[in-house]
């Protein structure tokens, strides 16, 4: 977790002081080094957490070999080894990668990446500024246009600190309100502070203007759901032990978040495969309420070749931690599953790890919930599959067809593709809960 942030526009170097205010604001992303770049017209930051190449070679932001080229990034290029050999380059760290790649291919390289990144990428030569973000958003990037600069950051604090005015969207609010949407368009909850939207990128002009914006990837012109492949199982297995492989790719310690579900088991299980040097570090946080409690799933997982601490809350104020989490958070979050994993993550700092692998997004690839399951039987609706998952769905949840189709309209005529929620998914839960309530 690197910081990225900076100032674009003519003469920004005349706000270095907005500029050190903006990093200092999160300067807890990046403790092992702090890095600038300051000219007339871009002031360019970089907090480091290293994790690849812990060397001073990869301190940022770099310079490309040409000079012409500079980058500040936050995130990981899992394939980075391939494409230093595709590359001819010496071992060397993900961030020299990312910027020779894009000096020889352009922004046309992204497709070559495999990873997690959000970065600005400065073309000295044009005196133009990409602000560039991952295919699925996993790492934040916001921006701020204000008094002919853009300012750009991987956190809205320092956008706070440095706005003229800070005032709420209130069609961000109603939307979440309404519909428990969260991160389903480019505004922020606060007005004039946008996110660089998934799978997108910005081109900005030494002025601060942006030119051009461009979507770079869409995942629904990468699906097929009609091909027929008898296959995917295997397929499926083969992407998921090479995936986990390449995510631990590591120069320091990796831990792991272990719950109770069968997200982090199977991963845990893939994991164990290929770590054997030493044991690993898994960390669980179990409520003192045994209802709530996954105490008796994970202690199933204990035991083999890990070192697991335990984390119990004990009956601290939620308002107390909430407070805490929303000032981390910055905005509206899914629920008290953030907050548990904050209390991870402040022992894993203690215990000087710095990379944490967890089941986060596997209930969307495997629909481990009855959300996701919903929205795949809306994307499958004109397929033959669609009758045969749909009375199964139905069967195994004790619920009425009609229903169902009826939730499946009216998510189409939401227009929203949000898996957060919204009324016509939540509907599905009050079919439930009065169905429940009858027996």
């Amino acid at each position: 977790m690197c910081g990225v942030y900076g100032i674009i526009g003519k003469e920004a170097k005349k706000f270095k002081k907005n500029f050190d205010l903006m990093g200092d604001q999160i300067s807890h992303r990046g403790p092992d080094f702090s890095g600038k770049y300051v000219s007339n017209n871009l002031l360019l930051g970089h907090k480091r957490l290293s994790i690849l190449d812990l060397s001073k070679k990869s301190n940022q932001p770099i310079s490309s070999f040409s000079n012409r080229y500079l980058i500040s990034f936050n995130g990981e290029i899992y394939n980075y080894l391939e494409l230093i050999k595709e590359l001819g380059l010496k071992k060397t760290g993900d961030t020299r990668v990312l910027v020779q790649i894009l000096e020889k291919y352009q922004l046309k390289g992204l497709s070559k990446l495999r990873g997690m990144f959000a970065f600005a990428f400065h073309d000295k030569s044009k005196g133009s500024t990409y602000l560039v973000r991952d295919r699925f958003g996993i790492k934040p990037l916001y921006y701020l246009k204000q008094s002919n600069h853009l300012y750009f950051s991987s956190e809205i604090k320092p956008l706070l600190k440095i706005s003229s005015s800070i005032n709420p969207e209130e069609k961000i609010i109603h939307d979440y309100l309404n519909f428990s949407l969260i991160d389903h368009t480019n505004k922020t909850f606060f007005k004039d502070i946008y996110q660089l939207e998934p799978g997108s990128y910005l081109k900005i002009d030494q002025c601060g203007n942006i030119l051009k914006k461009f979507k770079w990837y869409n995942l629904s012109s990468k699906l097929n759901i009609k091909k027929k492949n008898k296959n995917l199982n295997e397929q499926f297995q083969s992407i998921f032990e090479e995936t986990i492989k390449l995510h631990l790719r590591s120069d320091v310690k990796v831990g792991l978040s272990l719950s109770g579900g069968i997200d982090s088991k199977i991963i845990l299980d893939e994991i164990l495969k290929n770590y054997t040097n030493e044991k690993l570090n898994t960390y669980s946080f179990y409520f003192s309420e045994e209802k709530y409690s996954e105490k008796k799933n994970i202690k199933k997982n204990i035991g083999r070749n890990i070192f697991h601490t335990k984390l119990i809350n004990q009956n601290k104020s939620i308002l107390d931690e909430l407070r805490k989490n929303i000032i981390i958070q910055e905005q509206p979050f899914g629920g008290v599953a953030t907050m548990a994993m904050n209390n991870i993550f402040k022992k894993v700092k203690k215990d000087n790890i710095k990379v944490m692998i967890t089941g986060s997004g596997a209930d969307d690839i495997m629909s481990g919930s009855n959300r996701e399951i919903i929205y795949y039987l809306s994307f499958i609706e004109n397929t033959n599959k669609f009758n045969i998952e749909l009375e199964q769905f139905c069967k195994n949840n004790k619920l009425k067809k009609n229903n169902i189709l009826e939730i499946i309209s009216k998510l189409k005529k939401t227009n929203i593709s949000s898996a957060d929620g919204t009324n016509a998914v939540n509907d599905y839960f009050l079919i439930k809960k009065k169905k429940t309530n009858k027996k």
